[in-house]
């Protein structure tokens, strides 16, 4: 090995200590500013190589694969502690045999990685119910969930699996004969199974319209046959004998179909439809 201290004179390395084997093979250097250079003969983030700087008090490890790898033998516990002030504040470990924690200290809390789930970690366990994610004024921006949301508790009836909002095209239909419409929006929000929703159709024509008188094109199938869940008709500009405050609406099980009847439970007749009817509807029923 040679220890060698180039003179002044030197144009490649003025004022360092380089440490050679095999010959002019240089392995280290300790610089003329005091840092220890290993595999690297120039100091620099970007120079491969590691780089010991003193002045600075940091290690920089830099290469094209893995800079560094840390290992802990035998036991479960921390691979590398944090402090600040000489105080611990925190440590990546290992719990499990091979789930990952990021933890603080003893009244911080962490989170632990296992195969299939991210759950909380504090003091080197898994604590239930006891840690919140987001705060008050400390709020995430949203949440992506590919599955369901469990409220409440964890059992089947506290998930819920959907929600969203849209929007629909309705249409008045009768057994022969046909109808033309001017105007056909629907508007809905889907909880869970639930299906809140909200329909305007205006009618501009009619060609004999007769049978049963029906409200199609709800957003989902619905689940349940014979349940009413129509919770306000309003009807104007007809002048046939459609009565609203007397009506009211059944759902056909496994479709998206309304059958429009009165509060005695007979079915509406499309022959009372007029070419100017308007139907405002609104009300809630149970999906498949």
């Amino acid at each position: 090995m040679v220890l060698r201290t180039p003179t002044t004179t030197s144009t490649s390395a003025t004022g360092s200590l380089r440490f050679q084997t095999n010959g002019n093979n240089e392995r280290m250097r300790i610089d003329s500013s005091g840092r220890l250079l290993i595999n690297k003969t120039s100091a620099g983030l970007s120079t491969p190589g590691i780089e010991f700087d003193g002045s600075n008090d940091r290690a920089q490890f830099t290469r094209s694969g893995t800079p560094i790898n840390v290992n802990r033998l035998s036991s479960d516990g921390s691979i590398i502690n944090f402090y600040k002030d000489s105080t611990f504040v925190g440590s990546v470990g290992v719990d499990n045999s091979d789930n990952i924690t990021i933890s603080g200290n003893s009244s911080h809390a962490g989170f632990e990685f296992g195969s299939s789930s991210i759950v909380a970690y504090k003091n080197g366990t898994s604590p239930d119910n006891t840690i919140s994610l987001g705060g008050g004024a400390q709020r995430f921006a949203n949440l992506y969930l590919g599955g369901g949301l469990y409220v409440g508790g964890t059992g089947s009836a506290n998930k819920l699996d959907d929600y969203e909002e849209g929007t629909f095209t309705p249409e008045i239909t009768s057994a022969s004969g046909s109808v033309t419409h001017s105007t056909q929006t629907g508007n809905y929000t889907k909880v869970g199974r639930l299906v809140y929703f909200d329909i305007r159709v205006v009618l501009s024509a009619i060609s004999s319209p007769s049978g049963t008188l029906k409200i199609e094109g709800l957003p989902f199938t619905g689940g349940v046959s014979g349940r009413t869940g129509v919770t306000n008709y309003s009807i104007v500009n007809n002048a046939g004998s459609l009565n609203q405050t007397n009506i009211m609406g059944s759902y056909i099980a496994n479709s998206s179909v309304i059958n429009v009847s009165s509060n005695d439970g007979t079915n509406s007749n499309a022959s009372q439809l007029t070419a100017t009817t308007q139907f405002d509807v609104s009300g809630i029923y149970q999906s498949n």
